[in-house]
């Protein structure tokens, strides 16, 4: 079990899928989200999660003020723990929030968004052995559907691959907690 940290729904207890995913702990997620809260605002922000096992990440960001919420993960295993937790969260935040889960793979998903659809927030907590490329051509593919003031969190093991990122995103904070290491990127259009 993992627990939303702040905000409306601080404390809910989430459950987490059996298997290969890695939640991020509660400890990186408030220092993550200490970070995010003094560049984005979060009332009414449009969240995309990416990886999002549990979906802790987004469901997070609705806790504090994120009113759309839509978590992409390719493991059909995933599907029920995370449409059991969105569950949870809508019955804790009431109306006016929107959440979306979906099983598709991330590179996929991001690639196939809709014109017209932002996002002010994607958090991206792939597995440790993703590649790098995967990672590079999801940002790639998202450069259309972010949001003028948009933040990209990529989250790392300490040891992966350094990530040459794209010429259209800027790495505005990197911070290390233990062998997790958190990149905060903006994007320029």
């Amino acid at each position: 079990m993992t627990r939303i940290i702040a905000g409306q729904a601080g404390s809910l207890r989430l459950e987490v899928p059996q298997g290969p995913t890695r939640p991020t702990s509660e400890r990186v997620r408030e220092a993550m989200f200490s970070a995010i809260e003094h560049l984005v605002h979060l009332d009414g922000a449009r969240v995309l999660d990416l990886y999002a096992g549990s979906g802790a990440l987004g469901l997070e960001a609705a806790s504090r003020g994120a009113t759309h919420v839509t978590c992409v993960d390719s493991s059909k295993k995933v599907r029920p723990v995370l449409a059991s937790n969105i569950a949870k969260i809508q019955r804790s935040l009431g109306e006016g929030h929107t959440f979306l889960a979906v099983t598709s793979p991330s590179v996929t998903y991001c690639e196939n968004i809709p014109p017209g659809v932002f996002f002010d927030l994607v958090m991206m907590d792939p597995p440790y052995d993703v590649a790098p490329s995967e990672i590079i051509d999801c940002l790639e593919a998202l450069g259309k559907n972010l949001s003028g003031d948009s933040l990209v969190v990529v989250e790392r093991a300490k040891k992966s691959q350094e990530l040459l990122w794209p010429e259209s995103f800027q790495v505005i904070k990197e911070k290390t907690y233990g062998d997790t290491v958190v990149f905060l990127l903006t994007h320029r259009r």
